[in-house]
């Protein structure tokens, strides 16, 4: 049974869609690799922690196969819920001062059903995450719990908009991992040979040869989602500070710490820096791979043990139907049979506020 989790307005929805595993989740091109304990292998080990590429994280993720029938089946569960969207016409056609929306997202969802190219299921549920997440809508949200929050991927910058008498710019204020070598000597040759401190306080004026501050709004836009207005997405991207239990700290951000590999990930980006103690002019130029981890190598041997175990442990689940939902949820509907999808309800009185 494959799970996730779909988010609708006032309830979280998990949807258990049972049936027989595939005949084979391993379609590597030889019988002895096992792409997912490639990733337990010595060269990833980086002082202890578990660091690999974005390519061979999905010769992992993308070697577990979806079929027609399976797309169509899950797409019809997702639509079952999908018709309590209050907003389902609107989001159709909504123009200014209205939030603009020209989304018609049951044509959508039928047009990843019909999608041939979707063979996998990681590239299957990302059709599905990119399509609900571009309606910027906080209460609808889709997490396919088989890949989110398996690995996460970093790039090492801290970045913030700055305004200092000069026009807006984006400068390096920090790096991610200040206690964690593994990644610097990960990121040794693509940071020319320097930690990723060196960099701080430099401005960075392009990313992928566009516009530093346009890049951030670009990438937020398409990949932020769950916001609203596109300034937050923008501020959500970057580090701000926060209080948490009457302290200030500062997160990451959701640009340079993510959950998830979404779909259209470039495997390395693009920086071209301007060191502020430098002639005008004077720029640095880095191209810095995606650094994926799972965490430390003993949790990157228990997740990756093997394909199979993989799937096993993240992508299938046993539910009984009197077992209480271990998050708070209005709804929790279940599957009996993987053909029909006919659900079953059961209510659970908790609020959500």
């Amino acid at each position: 049974m494959r799970v996730f989790s779909f988010a609708l307005r006032s309830c979280i929805v998990a949807l258990v869609s049972s049936g027989p595993l595939p005949a084979s989740v391993s379609q590597s091109e030889s019988p002895e690799y096992d792409a997912c304990q490639a990733l337990t292998a010595p060269e990833h080990d980086y002082v202890g922690t578990s660091i690999f590429s974005v390519p061979e994280a999905l010769s992992c993720f993308n070697q577990f196969p979806v079929t027609e029938m399976q797309r169509k089946d899950h797409i019809s569960a997702i639509k079952r819920f999908v018709n309590f969207h209050p907003y389902l016409d609107q989001m159709k056609d909504s123009n200014p001062p209205y939030f603009p929306s020209k989304i018609n997202l049951l044509q959508e969802l039928d047009k990843i059903a019909e999608d041939k190219r979707l063979v996998s299921e990681h590239a299957f549920h990302n059709a599905i995450y990119t399509v609900i997440n571009g309606l910027n809508d906080a209460h609808s949200n889709y997490d396919p719990l088989c890949f989110t929050n398996r690995v996460k991927i970093y790039q090492p910058f801290l970045m913030a908009s700055v305004l200092d008498g000069k026009p807006p710019h984006v400068v390096i204020v920090d790096t991610v991992f200040k206690e964690s070598p593994g990644f610097d000597i990960y990121w040794n040759a693509s940071m020319k040979g320097m930690p990723a401190s060196s960099f701080i306080n430099h401005i960075i004026t392009e990313i992928d040869g566009v516009d530093a501050l346009t890049w951030i709004q670009q990438d937020s836009d398409a990949y932020g989602g769950k916001v609203r207005d596109s300034s937050a997405r923008f501020n959500k991207a970057l580090p701000s500070y926060q209080w948490l239990n009457s302290e200030l700290i500062m997160p990451n951000g959701s640009f340079a710490v993510q959950n998830r590999i979404h779909d259209g990930i470039k495997p390395v980006i693009s920086y071209t820096l301007m060191d502020p103690s430098q002639p005008e002019g004077n720029r640095i130029r880095l191209e810095v791979p995606w650094a994926v981890s799972p965490g430390n190598i003993s949790e990157a041997q228990t997740l990756f043990s093997s394909s199979s175990d993989f799937y096993a442990k993240n992508c299938v689940t046993q539910i009984k139907k009197q077992e209480k939902f271990s998050v708070e949820t209005l709804v929790k509907p279940l599957f009996g049979n993987h053909s029909d999808f006919i659900p079953s309800m059961v209510w659970e009185s908790k609020s959500l506020y």
